[in-house]
C-alpha cells in the first residue's frame, strides 16, 4: 500500500492523475491476460491453487507490475534522464519481473512445464511493457489533443 500511495504521489508530478489511472489500468490488464494465456490456456505455467499462493501472485500482478511499468514509463518520457540511464531502468524493469517469476517458482507458487526465464519469460515482460508505452503514446497524444495535457 506505501508503494501505491508513494507512487501515486510523485507520479502525479509527472502525469495527469487520468494518465496514471489508464496506464495503471492498462498495465493489469497486460499483465492479467498475458498471465492467463500463459497459465490457464497454454498450460507453459502451472500455478497452485493454494490461497496463500493465489493472493501473492495476484497483488503482484495487479499492483506491483502496472506501478513498475508506470516508473519505467515515466523515465522514459523524463527530459532531465539520459539515455543511459534509461536503458538502466529498462534493464531493472526486467530484472524486477524476472526475480519475482523465480522467487514464486522456488516458493512453489508456480511451477514451469514449457515455459523458461529466458527468453520466454523476458518476452512476456517485454509485451507487457511495450503494450503499455504504446498506449501511453496514443493516449498522450489523445490527451494532447483534447487539450487536456500540454
Amino acid at each position: 500500500m506505501i508503494l501505491v500511495l508513494a507512487s501515486i504521489y510523485i507520479l502525479k508530478k509527472i502525469f495527469h492523475p487520468l494518465e496514471m489511472f489508464a496506464y495503471f489500468m492498462v498495465g493489469t490488464i497486460f499483465t492479467q491476460q498475458i498471465y492467463t494465456v500463459i497459465t490457464i490456456n497454454m498450460h507453459l505455467v502451472k500455478a497452485s491453487n493454494e490461497i496463500f499462493s493465489i493472493l501473492p501472485t495476484k497483488v503482484v500482478g495487479m499492483v506491483v507490475y502496472p506501478i513498475s511499468g508506470m516508473w519505467t514509463i515515466a523515465a522514459l518520457y523524463s527530459k532531465r534522464i539520459n539515455i543511459f540511464w534509461k536503458i538502466v531502468i529498462i534493464i531493472l524493469y526486467f530484472i524486477l519481473h524476472s526475480m519475482d517469476h523465480i522467487i514464486r517458482l522456488k516458493l512453489g507458487y508456480i511451477k514451469d512445464i514449457h515455459w523458461s526465464l529466458f527468453p520466454q519469460d523476458v518476452l512476456k515482460n517485454v509485451f507487457i511493457l511495450l503494450g503499455t508505452f504504446l498506449f501511453s503514446l496514443f493516449f498522450r497524444k489523445l490527451l494532447r489533443e483534447r487539450k487536456i495535457i500540454s
